[in-house]
């Protein structure tokens, strides 16, 4: 995917959601069946994703890399197992780069 042949091309400002979160300007989008398939970014870097026939996105590619969505089952509720970064155990824990931390509630 590049710029110039991306579809349905939107321009965003930035904005502010509060907290350290902000939400970047993108130069635009490419969108197939309610589906986010693509994102340009002002410094002319790209991601695509990729679904399974459910909807469910099963994979991104990034200038950053690759992932793959490994999820317990094959729908968009379903949790993901591994995102080729991490394993997660749905609820309990993630580990990165043999860093185990937990989720908890205080």
């Amino acid at each position: 995917m590049n710029v110039s042949s991306m579809s349905k091309m939107r321009r965003r400002p930035p904005r502010s959601l509060g907290g350290n979160q902000v939400i970047l300007p993108i130069l635009g989008f490419t969108s197939s069946a309610r589906r986010l398939t693509g994102v340009a970014y002002p410094s002319l870097a790209t991601n695509s994703f990729s679904y399974n026939s459910l909807d469910t996105r099963v994979g991104k590619v990034a200038s950053g890399g690759t992932k793959a969505f490994l999820r317990d089952g094959a729908t968009v509720t379903d949790p993901v197992l591994s995102d080729s970064a991490a394993t997660y155990t749905p609820g309990i824990s993630v580990s990165r780069s043999g860093v185990l931390s937990y989720y908890g509630n205080d």
